[in-house]
């Protein structure tokens, strides 16, 4: 007598909703530190382009100039300085949640508040 011997093809449907589950699992975890990540770099963005504009701008009120605008392209805004006393302010875009204000006064230190 010949016996035939069934050799299993593919997975079972239990192998594949633990695959799906793990999957699943795997993505919940790490969505939330991705958006973190990128609402972090939006904003360290913004902060370097305000840096840099704030170091411009304190060599053209030294110089007795007015500065230029900002063109912003990481910021949603930059306000321009019009003296050494105005601070500049800028917001960063989407996804960043902080603020950027640069004291021109005490040699154009940046800080970022960071947002909720």
């Amino acid at each position: 007598m010949i016996t035939i011997k069934h050799v299993q093809e593919g997975f079972s449907l239990i192998e594949l909703m633990i695959a799906t589950a793990v999957i699943g699992i795997l993505l919940a975890i790490s969505l939330p530190s991705y958006q973190n990540y990128t609402a972090r770099t939006a904003d360290n963005a913004c902060l370097a382009e305000v840096k840099i504009y704030s170091a411009i701008a304190i060599a053209a009120l030294a110089n007795g100039e007015t500065p230029v605008a900002a063109s912003a392209k990481t910021c949603l805004s930059i306000d321009t300085a019009v003296n050494i006393a105005t601070p500049i302010t800028a917001i960063p875009n989407p996804p960043g949640k902080g603020s950027i204000s640069c004291n021109l006064s005490n040699s154009g230190i940046c800080v970022l508040t960071p947002g909720t």
